[in-house]
């Protein structure tokens, strides 16, 4: 049995990936914004934006090896920035999932009407 998934473009892809690494925005947000599976949106960032994340963190870590030490601290906050700001998003991300969850659990605890 052959099922058909849609096929989208690869600049669809890669500017839904621009959306939740380049804006910031949850998974979630950007697959319903723009009517995919949030599966999808997490494989296409898997896909497409590997390349983005290794060259940022090269960068952050060549800073951090051609800098003094004042510089360096700066580099370190700036990293520690972009961690808290991953770990927002994912709360953010969880939220989200945990509020689906409790509509569904209340929708099926009403039960057949």
């Amino acid at each position: 049995m052959s099922t058909n998934f849609p096929r989208y473009p690869e600049e669809f892809k890669q500017q839904v990936v621009e959306e939740v690494l380049g804006a910031g925005k949850p998974k979630t947000w950007v697959a319903r914004e723009y009517g995919v599976s949030v599966g999808s949106v997490k494989n296409w960032v898997k896909q497409y934006g590997a390349p983005q994340k290794a060259q940022k963190s090269y960068h952050v870590d060549e800073l951090k090896h051609s800098t003094s030490g004042t510089n360096r601290s700066r580099v370190d906050s700036r990293d520690k920035s972009v961690h808290e700001l991953e770990l927002e998003r994912e709360v953010q991300q969880l939220k989200d999932e945990l509020a689906f969850v409790r509509t569904a659990a209340a929708y099926i605890a009403r039960g057949p009407r």
